[in-house]
């Protein structure tokens, strides 16, 4: 077996700020516990999805920007 990274593989959200909110959230990638733990054992689609759904709580979290 190869060691190498699988050519679909999706790179981790992850950002190595690793702070859990009251409600399971890093604070630093946007993605839930559950996500996190389950991270490696998802498909390329499902870490797709992840990701999109992190990115998205993350800018909900950060709120509207100023212009």
């Amino acid at each position: 077996m190869s060691s190498l990274p699988r050519s679909d593989a999706v790179p981790s959200p992850c950002n190595d700020r690793c702070e859990l909110s009251a409600r399971s959230v890093c604070l630093g990638c946007g993605r839930t516990a559950d996500e996190i733990m389950l991270w490696t054992s998802l498909s390329a689609d499902e870490q797709r999805k992840v990701t999109e759904l992190a990115r998205a709580r993350c800018a909900q979290a950060s709120g509207p920007t100023a212009p």
